[in-house]
């Protein structure tokens, strides 16, 4: 999985930052799942910014701030 990333990573051009703990990414990924079926014509940049926030900002997309949901 490591090699697979970091190869995505090289090839799309963005430093691969890896988030210091590995997060629950449930409802973040549940809530774009959500956004897939329901608004497909919406749903390529919310979660390419999702992606990017994990992947290239090293954020916690797990914590429910970061998600945009508050102090939940």
């Amino acid at each position: 999985m490591d090699e697979f990333l970091e190869g995505e990573a090289r090839a799309a051009g963005p430093p691969l930052r890896r988030p210091a703990r590995l997060p629950n990414t449930l409802s973040a990924l549940t809530a774009a799942e959500w956004q897939r079926r329901h608004e497909p014509g919406a749903f390529p940049a919310p979660y390419a910014a999702l992606l990017g926030s994990h992947f290239v900002g090293g954020e916690d997309i797990g914590d429910r701030a970061v998600q945009g949901f508050g102090d939940a």
